[in-house]
């Protein structure tokens, strides 16, 4: 809000500059929005630089395409800081219904891990996936929870095998091929 502030009614300032904590838990990055403020900016830091207790997601790994059935992995990567000694858990829901849940312990004061998931994709179409860490005695608990989005894609196609006679080499070759679930043979 500040700079669009700034860029909205305040064009003509020889510089910028900011008293701040330096911290900042919404909206977009201030590095990005500062880029269309052609004066300088600088910054004083203030504030209380203590860490406080925090568990956050920081980002969600997956394919973007998976195929009906299949198996696929989720890689949640998370930190946490001043929890140490902690348990809590990290939940992945599907259509709002809880689907996988795996606990995760907190060893140190500047932990970080990653947690890796399969999932089964049942439904065909764009699929949202919510991925939630519970929450602790946090005072921000808004960086617990993502939502991510994969496609699954329903390709099954049909072969047809046809012979004059019964014959092994067409059943083993039927056998072989019905191991794959994206295939239909008759």
């Amino acid at each position: 809000e500040l700079f669009n502030n700034i860029t909205n009614t305040h064009r003509d300032i020889n510089a910028l500059i900011i008293a701040s904590d330096g911290n900042y838990n919404k909206g977009i990055n201030p590095i990005y929005s500062s880029k269309n403020i052609s004066s300088p900016i600088y910054t004083i830091a203030l504030g209380n630089h203590k860490a406080i207790k925090d568990i956050s997601i920081l980002k969600i790994n997956h394919n973007d395409i998976t195929f009906i059935k299949n198996e696929f992995p989720i890689e949640v990567i998370w930190s946490a800081s001043m929890l140490q000694g902690e348990r809590t858990v990290l939940n992945i829901y599907h259509n709002n219904k809880l689907i996988k849940s795996r606990p995760i312990n907190i060893t140190s004061d500047a932990a970080s891990g990653s947690e890796l998931i399969y999932l089964t994709a049942a439904t065909s179409g764009l699929n949202e996936y919510t991925v939630k860490i519970q929450a602790l005695d946090e005072q921000n608990t808004s960086n617990n929870q993502r939502n991510t989005f994969i496609e699954v894609i329903d390709d099954t196609s049909k072969i047809l095998i046809i012979g004059d006679a019964p014959h092994p080499d067409i059943k083993a070759i039927k056998q072989a091929l019905e191991k794959n679930i994206r295939y239909s043979v008759e």
